[in-house]
């Protein structure tokens, strides 16, 4: 790529790589606002470092880099500095991430994170907005500090990232399809369409994570809030080799509102049970009645949710002698552990019992989008959960508690 023309300024080059024809077809649009849903490893953030670069050659040009954090848009930073070439003449500030060239031009670095308070101010040529759909307050941030802030010069923008249900990017998304004009455009890109990507590859995605895991990350499908849990009728069915193998135990805690739930778990026949579901009983009571059942079923390992009472019930577990593992269910660590049963189920590799209070509770567990993005799992208003926690629980017992480990290599 060569850059910078004005009159007594040196020429560059800069080599990018080749562009594959997904990015080719976005980066020769005429488009004034360009809307890219793609699939994860699809390319988009090295063809959205190449727009902004293309930018660079106007003399006095200013664009901006925008990305929902300063550590998402650090790392296409760094990838900048890697392609500039030995001896370049431009002036890199590294603490502001910056670029300036010799024509005047620069490349900005910004995260939104900051709000649209402070990313407000100036013209822009070029606003790339990166990961858009994980940009919570992206709406404001447009309307009222980017898009006045393209005004002046007329300038453009370009909005890519793979999907996160339905919010602002997705309404973006939708308004450039049906725009007649011809100053928006919108592509819908899954990985396949790298071909620099293996096939191999996305059919081992597909084969490991759950569907809608698989549906948004990879096919860049936008999924809407839902149930989570499929097969269930499918994995329903003859429980009574329970026992006759390893055992585990998933102990999800409650006492009025909720109910304490103890999910047994044989990881030979892949079979669960519900062996205690108990509410309105003090503590006292419950953990006699898990100490009692662990004597009749001796599991290997139980896996208990460690918040508010856990803590101590573990302390007071673990000094009886049980094999207690204590497991902390924060916003971050449960869509994983959901996530790893919802695959369960889909791969239908455990077998439930017909328990009613067991198969309500996974055939209505559902799943919301957050304004971030996440996702937040739980049941419906005025339902419980805690038959799906103990199963998920008992279900990480059994892949992932170090015991379980130990017995796979025997």
């Amino acid at each position: 790529m060569a850059m910078a023309e004005a009159a007594g300024v040196r020429r560059y080059h800069i080599t990018l790589p080749e562009l594959h024809p997904g990015q080719a077809e976005v980066a020769d649009s005429l488009a004034r606002y360009r809307v890219i849903m793609c699939g994860r490893s699809w390319g988009k953030s090295l063809l959205a470092l190449m727009l902004a670069l293309e930018e660079l050659q106007r003399p006095g040009a200013v664009v901006w880099y925008l990305g929902p954090s300063y550590p998402d848009v650090r790392t296409q930073w760094y990838d900048l500095l890697d392609i500039l070439p030995p001896g370049f003449p431009g002036e890199i500030n590294r603490t502001e991430m910056s670029l300036t060239v010799e024509n005047g031009a620069r490349l900005l670095f910004k995260s939104a994170h900051v709000g649209e308070r402070k990313l407000r101010g100036g013209q822009r040529d070029l606003v790339v907005v990166d990961e858009a759909a994980s940009i919570p307050d992206g709406e404001d941030i447009w309307q009222k500090a980017l898009r006045p802030a393209l005004t002046q010069r007329q300038g453009r923008a370009v909005f890519i990232g793979t999907p996160r249900g339905m919010n602002w990017f997705t309404t973006l998304y939708y308004h450039a399809q049906e725009d007649s004009e011809g100053e928006w455009q919108a592509w819908h890109l899954p990985t396949e369409s790298n071909p620099h990507v293996p096939p191999d590859e996305i059919e081992a995605a597909q084969a490991e994570l759950p569907d809608r895991v698989y549906r948004q990350e990879y096919l860049a499908e936008i999924i809407a809030d839902g149930t989570v849990i499929p097969n269930v009728a499918a994995c329903i069915g003859d429980v009574s080799a329970f026992g006759t193998g390893r055992v585990v135990f998933g102990v999800d805690w409650g006492k009025r509102e909720d109910y304490t739930v103890i999910m047994g778990y044989d990881c030979d026949s892949n079979v669960a049970r519900v062996l205690a579901r108990m509410n309105i009983i003090d503590y006292v009571a419950q953990t006699a009645r898990l100490k009692a059942l662990a004597a009749q079923w001796s599991p290997m390992a139980i896996v208990v949710e460690r918040n508010s009472m856990g803590e101590p019930l573990i302390d007071a577990l673990q000094r009886d002698g049980l094999a207690v593992q204590g497991f902390f269910t924060t916003a971050v660590s449960k869509p994983p552990l959901i996530d790893a049963l919802t695959l369960a189920f889909q791969q239908q590799e455990i077998t439930i019992e017909d328990d009613p209070a067991l198969t309500a509770e996974l055939r209505a567990f559902t799943m919301e989008r957050l304004p971030s993005g996440n996702f937040r799992y739980a049941a419906p208003s005025g339902m419980h959960d805690d038959c799906v926690m103990a199963l998920a629980l008992a279900w990480y017992a059994r892949r992932s508690a170090a015991p379980i480990a130990q017995w796979v290599e025997l």
